[in-house]
């Protein structure tokens, strides 16, 4: 008997089962019971916030404001980076103004390791920062310590996120009144890249250009087409050349002769 009854009761629900799975409409409400049932039972009040981050709608971008707003005193200083990628920053009023016979104001330096690029900014102005690898990572001046001429400065990786294995290869203030940003290379292979291509920069950086084996940037500057860039050669030949002249290309593009 109870064999019987057994067999009564799956037959009973496989024919209910069977008359659910062909209505839309029954799914449809089981589904919503037993989403009701889990709310009610696991419910809790959100924990995060929700951000207008603006016309554009970029998460992105709104966290690259935050992280390049301007927080210091907006005075003026002179910034300095050595091969070694020892970064400073000096307050303007270390150095005084003299005539063309003065000696200048000597900056300490180690062996070996020559300063590769140097620039007076303000504070809050922003520092592209070129790696080997072709990546720019961005910086706030104000950030990097502040230090006088008889210190040899910081190693700059203490202030952004250089990949592994990577390094910094070139410095320079960033311009936003230039339209774009051109890189030379060792090998004279020269690109020019629209601004416009650096809209969302993360803090590990963007691919600015690819660089071939065997090549290394050496010079990296905002420009307008109607600029003109001189190049110079380690046997002290230069030439002239117009931005306009380069072809606009894309950020993982190679250079060009």
């Amino acid at each position: 008997q109870s064999v019987n009854d057994e067999i009564s009761k799956l037959s009973k629900l496989i024919k209910d089962l069977q008359a659910f799975i062909v209505s839309p409409k029954n799914i449809d409400e089981y589904i919503v019971n037993e989403l009701t049932e889990i709310k009610n039972k696991y419910a809790t009040p959100r924990k995060t916030k929700l951000i207008n981050t603006g016309s554009s709608g970029s998460v992105t971008e709104t966290k690259r404001e935050q992280r390049l707003a301007p927080v210091y005193q907006n005075d003026t200083c002179f910034i300095t980076l050595s091969n070694s990628g020892l970064v400073r920053r000096i307050p303007e009023s270390v150095y005084s103004s003299q005539g063309r016979g003065g000696k200048g104001r000597k900056l300490k330096i180690k062996e070996d390791d020559p300063i590769i690029n140097s620039f007076f900014a303000d504070n809050n102005d922003v520092i592209w920062c070129l790696t080997e690898s072709g990546k720019v990572i961005e910086m706030v001046v104000g950030c990097i310590k502040e230090c006088t001429t008889d210190v040899y400065g910081v190693h700059i990786s203490n202030y952004i996120k250089i990949p592994e294995g990577d390094r910094i290869q070139s410095i320079t203030k960033y311009d936003k009144t230039k339209s774009h940003f051109v890189i030379i290379t060792k090998n004279s292979l020269g690109k020019k890249v629209p601004l416009t291509e650096f809209k969302n920069i993360f803090e590990t950086g963007i691919i600015a250009t690819r660089v071939r084996d065997g090549d290394a940037i050496v010079s990296a500057q905002f420009a307008n087409n109607d600029d003109c860039v001189i190049v110079t050669t380690r046997n002290n030949l230069c030439s002239q050349i117009i931005v306009e002249d380069f072809p606009d290309s894309l950020r993982p593009a190679y250079g060009n002769t």
